[in-house]
């Protein structure tokens, strides 16, 4: 093999290297987009969810429903912080892969 070829064979295994660095880039941007909606519309659901609590307050409720009320907030407060810490890692995973990414242009 000559030195032109042996070039050309590097060549394309540096190019090769990049668009997988780049496919992989790309997932995990839309893995960490997805994440994000997620966190986003659990956070919305919980506004919501809030308001419409707030509007049957003005009837009648017992301690019961209170502490239902509270104790599924509760449960969805966890589940926010959870998709908010998974939102936070998918987006340290998409730096690092676009890092890498640039690293092979």
């Amino acid at each position: 093999m000559d030195r032109m070829e042996l070039l050309q064979t590097l060549l394309e295994r540096e190019e090769k290297r990049r668009d997988l660095a780049m496919l992989d880039w790309r997932a995990a941007r839309e893995h960490a987009e997805a994440q994000r909606r997620q966190a986003q519309a659990l956070q919305a659901y919980r506004e919501d969810y809030r308001q419409r609590w707030l509007g049957q307050l003005r009837g009648a409720t017992n301690v019961d429903q209170l502490r239902g009320y509270h104790e599924f907030v509760g449960r969805l407060d966890q589940a926010i912080a959870l998709q908010g810490s998974e939102a936070a890692s998918a987006e340290q995973r998409c730096e690092r892969a676009q890092e890498i990414g640039r690293a092979h242009v």
